[in-house]
């Protein structure tokens, strides 16, 4: 029922938004704060006792600096939960901090491309939300920062485009996949997008295999790719088809478009897209979750092509966006993100 609750809201102040757009601001600050909250003091997540554990490991650690930073996996997370920990916050800080942050920084990227992160959030709501900021918090805050450094090499900064993505590998080391391919823009070679991408998987593709290989005879490789689970036809054709929906979307808004580091980003993110489901499709046997988590990185980035289908005041993009985002819900129905609600114990603010 709480989820239930929450994508309802999230819902109801996104389509006020569209009837009054001058509430948007506002409504996009309580959307925001429910969202913030709506994570940030539950203790569902699967990874839950991990981050806890993390947090007890770090504080209680005898390690100098900078080394104790890495107990945190990602050093600038290491740095983040050391930083609460001197303020005197408990644990359950760590959610509330990570997610406010990670959040604050995807609204600042969508403010920058839509005038407002209202309706974003809601796609995000749909499509990664309960992946990322209500599990994954490191790899929120590192999707944060990779949005914005995204908007930057679109618009030609490479200086800060550099910098954003250092600050995301630091949040999460899975955020180096998406600086490789966004190389072709660092060096002005969009034209050749599509193929440089190709031949960077077959590289990666190379690589898996041999570490793959590795793994018969080194136990310690498969520390690298992950559980196994078995991906099911239904799922690799679901992902296919949402890669085709973004496509057909994403060349919509481009014809036409007459804003360059707009149509860079809508086609960037189709690219991410195909990317995504290049990497399930290779290791999908072989590192089974590392091809599903890789997936769901590239994937996050289509909440732009989605957002943009909704806000462009048309009625048939707006269609394709509604029924992508029905289908989101669908599928995050029927998937194993949404375990019962739980509040986290009041222990773990000060502790």
């Amino acid at each position: 029922m709480a989820y239930v609750a929450f994508i309802f809201c999230a819902f109801f102040l996104t389509a006020w938004s569209w009837l009054c757009p001058k509430y948007a601001k506002y409504l996009g600050m309580i959307l925001f704060a429910y969202a913030v909250l709506f994570a940030g003091i539950s203790s569902s997540s699967k990874d839950y006792s991990n981050y806890i554990n993390m947090f007890q490991e770090i504080g209680a650690s005898a390690l100098a600096y900078p080394e104790k930073v890495f107990l945190g996996k990602d050093p600038l997370f290491g740095v983040l939960i050391t930083w609460i920990q001197a303020v005197g916050l408990g644990s359950q800080w760590m959610f509330l901090v990570a997610v406010g942050f990670g959040l604050s920084l995807k609204a600042r990227a969508f403010q920058r491309i839509f005038g407002a992160y209202i309706t974003p959030f809601f796609v995000m709501v749909c499509l990664s939300y309960f992946s990322h900021e209500f599990a994954q918090i490191r790899l929120a805050i590192a999707l944060g920062f990779s949005f914005l450094a995204l908007l930057e090499i679109c618009n030609g900064k490479k200086v800060r485009w550099l910098i954003y993505s250092m600050l995301a590998v630091g949040f999460h080391a899975s955020a180096i996949l998406v600086v490789i391919f966004e190389l072709p823009m660092l060096f002005g070679l969009q034209r050749y997008q599509w193929i440089i991408s190709v031949f960077m998987l077959l590289v990666i593709a190379g690589v898996g295999n041999i570490l793959s290989q590795m793994g018969k005879f080194d136990g310690r490789v498969l520390e690298y790719v992950g559980e196994h689970f078995d991906m099911t036809v239904s799922m690799v054709l679901v992902a296919l088809f949402k890669s085709g929906v973004l496509s057909y979307m994403a060349a919509i808004l481009v014809k036409g478009q007459v804003d360059i580091p707009q149509r860079r980003l809508l086609i960037q993110c189709c690219i991410f897209s195909w990317v995504g489901l290049a990497f399930l499709l290779m290791f999908m046997h072989s590192a089974t979750w590392l091809a599903f988590r890789v997936y769901a990185l590239f994937d996050a980035f289509s909440v732009f092509i989605v957002a943009a289908a909704l806000l462009k005041k048309t009625t048939s993009t707006w269609l394709v966006g509604a029924a992508y985002c029905i289908l989101l819900l669908i599928i995050l129905s029927r998937s194993d993100l949404l375990p019962a609600y739980k509040l986290a114990s009041s222990y773990n603010y000060s502790h």
